[in-house]
């Protein structure tokens, strides 16, 4: 009778325990791209790279298959984060519900609770809307000329006066 205690406790604490196998599963990608979708396929290849922020002075984002880290000053900003590409936010966000479905527009990080619409991506730029905010994040990829305003490749807005 008196070994049943330590026998019980051991039990417990083996069955506790994460196995190595339980380990992997957690560090497996949430957001990996299994798709056939020519759309997503296009849009995740187009993004991938460093893209140099217009506005922001030594701001950069690095996507690299499926995570975004920031750079400031040609270091990273916190850890890579995962993002997703659909069709909507993927995340309830003050805003979201309102936006119109597009087919591969949307950029979510579901860890930080950010989604960004996709207003122009092609290979030198990549213009940004923050869901919920409405701020434009405008970037070219590293190593691409920069945009004038009126080369007519550039982002058009209409002013609110």
């Amino acid at each position: 009778m008196k070994f049943l205690a330590p026998i019980a406790i051991s039990i417990i604490l083996l069955l506790s325990c994460k196995t190595d196998t339980d380990t992997n599963k957690d560090k497996q990608l949430p957001y990996s791209i299994n798709t056939n979708d020519p759309y997503i396929v296009n849009t995740q290849n187009l993004l991938q790279g460093r893209w140099i922020n217009l506005d922001q002075k030594g701001v950069s984002i690095v996507f690299e298959n499926n995570t975004r880290v920031e750079n400031i000053k040609g270091k990273p900003e916190g850890k890579p984060r995962y993002f997703e590409i659909s069709d909507g936010c993927q995340i309830d966000i003050p805003g979201s519900r309102v936006l119109a479905k597009s087919k591969a527009k949307y950029i979510t990080l579901q860890e930080v609770n950010l989604c960004y619409y996709i207003i122009k991506l092609d290979k030198s730029h990549l213009d940004l809307k923050v869901v919920g905010r409405g701020n434009i994040i405008r970037y070219r990829k590293e190593g691409t000329a920069v945009h004038s305003p009126n080369d007519g490749n550039s982002l058009k807005l209409k002013s609110k006066n």
